[in-house]
Order: C-alpha cells, then structure tokens, then sequence
C-alpha cells in the first residue's frame, strides 16, 4: 500500500490545536499522511484496515429537548468518566447546516464552519468544558432543536432541523417500532442514529456522545451528517438494523458469546486502530462518505448473519438437551 503526503491548510478558527500531524512546510501547511489512488480505492483500503476496529466496536413520542436524555438513560458508556481526560476539542454553534456540537479534529472543524457565516468555534481543554461553554451558549439564546428518529420503516433512522420536516417524515417512515427524540445538540442526533441496532447508550448525554465518537475517530462528523442528516420529507434515507435485530443480539450475544470476545484489546487490535486511524482522519468528505456507506452495509449485514447463526446454535443446544433427556 503506497503512501504519499500532502498539505492541508490548517482552517483559520482551529488552527489553535495540533492533531498529530507534523506543523510546517510552506505558507504554513500541516502535511498530513494520505493514501494514494481514486477514492473508492481508497474507501474500500480504509474498510479493510478499520475492519478490526469497526467489529470491536422505548417510547414513541418525543420528550422535551433536553442536554441529558430525559427518558432516565444516564450515558454510561466506557468512558462516561473520562470527559476531562482527552485532549482538546472543538466546540461549534452554527456550523454547516445549523451544527452544533463537538468535533475532535482540526479537519472536522474546518469542514462544518468553513464559509458558514456567523459560525463560532472555541477551543476546550476536553469534552467537559466544551459540554459546558455549550450549554451555556445556548441557554443564552433560543436555537434550533435536532429532531431524531430511527427504526422507523424499513429501519429508517436520521434527523432534521425543521418541525414541519420532522412532522412530514414521521407520516412517511411511521411504524411500531419507530424511535423519536428531540436534541439541544447535533453530535447527541448522530450518536442516537449511530447506534441504532446496538446496545449501545452513549446518545443520552452530550459529553458520552463527544466521547464515542472520540473513542471511534473511524466515525467522521461531516460524513455522518451527510448520512443522516434529513432537509426535506422527500429525502432519501439511511436504513438501518430494526430492533428485533437489537433484541436478537443482546439476549443471545449476553448469555452465550465466549468471554474472548470481551477480552482487552490486543496488540494486533491497538495496531490496526492507529492505522484506520491515521488513515481515515485524512480522507477527504467525498471518500469518508463512500467509506461509512460500505461500511454501514457490512454491519448491518454482519448483524444479521450473527444473529442467525446464534439462533441457530441455540436450536442445536436445545435438540442436544432434548435428546439427552
């Protein structure tokens, strides 16, 4: 796998944090890793480096907006604890399409403020103060919800920003299953449609969120907002795992799957993480999105093929337990 490098301009409103790479070169550029080739070449490089990495990693109606999810989750994800324990981060209010949240990288910052006027970022020392400073900017001033919704028809998941959009859309995708809430914040919308299909409950609360995607910095901001975010009722949509997926894998994956699928990451693991890594952070938007499509379809129907083959083994336990008595 060839490798070259190139120059990125460090954007105006980030340039304040470096991310890893190495600062200089000419008129100021920070020359970053990059692979070589067109991008579905290199999508298809990243699905295969990241694979390691991507494997290891209800009520209908809306409750009111809330930071911390009202529904009586409390975001205790792995690193629920750790919000003062990372690097610096991005804090945004209105980003590219009304984002406001928290991003890890330079890159990221850059794409959703780059020629969006009256786009304000500040720099936090970790999660917890750009939780906060966001809050706070927000309770200043009256803005914009996030409406999220998932396993909705055909496992249907995204949000919008528009009431009557949001409306519109629930007539369209509306069913038993449907999942509805409404968010202060973009990353907690993206998290909720992230981790649809998963036991996973790190959208509760902003900070928890901030730091799934910190923990997956495979999970690129501006690519999951190309994915899921919804302008119009008539907008194509993400599908997704329905939750008689999500039930299938957590009684079964629970109760029967070997402890070393739990065991702590090895050597192999830390070594392919760097590289998706390393690898991803510099994909430009156009190959992130292709690479998150590929590598969404995979998951979900890696899911599928787990949870029938559990089924299947369980059958079999029970026909050995049958014939036994």
């Amino acid at each position: 796998m060839r490798i070259f490098l190139i120059g990125i301009r460090d954007p105006m409103s980030c340039r304040s944090v470096a991310l890893g790479s190495v600062q200089g070169g000419r008129r100021g550029r920070t020359w970053a890793a990059r692979l070589q080739g067109d991008y579905p070449d290199r999508a298809s490089k990243w699905i295969r480096a990241g694979a390691a990495a991507l494997l290891r990693n209800t009520s209908t109606s809306p409750h009111a907006p809330s930071w911390d999810e009202a529904d009586g989750g409390n975001g205790t994800g792995p690193a629920a604890a750790d919000a003062t324990a990372q690097a610096p981060v991005f804090a945004i209010c209105g980003g590219r399409d009304s984002f406001r949240g928290i991003v890890m990288t330079a890159p990221e910052c850059e794409s959703l403020t780059s020629g969006t006027s009256g786009a304000v970022v500040e720099t936090r020392s970790d999660v917890k103060q750009a939780a906060l400073y966001l809050r706070a900017a927000v309770n200043a001033a009256q803005e914009s919800m996030f409406y999220g919704f998932r396993y909705g028809l055909n496992g249907s998941r995204g949000y919008t920003i528009s009431p009557d959009v949001f409306k519109a859309l629930l007539e369209r995708v509306n069913g038993p299953e449907i999942e509805r809430k409404v968010f202060k914040n973009t990353t907690q919308a993206l998290v909720f449609c992230e981790q649809a299909g998963t036991t996973g409950e790190d959208w509760h609360k902003l900070e928890t969120a901030a730091l799934y995607l910190q923990r997956n910095p495979f999970l690129s901001t501006p690519s999951m907002m190309a994915a899921y975010f919804v302008p119009s009722p008539d907008a194509e949509l993400w599908s997704g795992p329905s939750v008689g997926i999500l039930h299938t894998q957590t009684e079964a994956a629970r109760l029967h799957e070997p402890d070393s699928l739990h065991a702590p990451p090895t050597i192999n693991d830390s070594i392919v993480s760097s590289l998706a890594r390393d690898i991803v952070r510099d994909l430009d938007d156009a190959s992130l999105h292709h690479a998150v499509g590929v590598s969404r379809k995979l998951y979900d129907i890696a899911s599928k093929v787990h949870a029938v083959i559990l089924e299947a083994r369980d059958a079999k336990r029970s026909e050995r337990g049958t014939d036994q008595t």
